[in-house]
């Protein structure tokens, strides 16, 4: 049984891909956001 756990549930180790791939998501999104802030303040004239 402990061997077992050392090598990972399948479906923990599915869980945890789309959760990571669901934060990757979230800081891309935050990343958009402070560019267009920055770009929204200090406009490039």
């Amino acid at each position: 049984e402990k061997v077992k756990d050392r090598q990972g549930n399948p479906e923990i180790k599915r869980i945890q891909t789309m959760h990571n791939r669901n934060t990757d998501c979230l800081a891309v999104m935050n990343l958009k956001l402070e560019y267009h802030n920055t770009f929204t303040n200090y406009p490039l004239e």
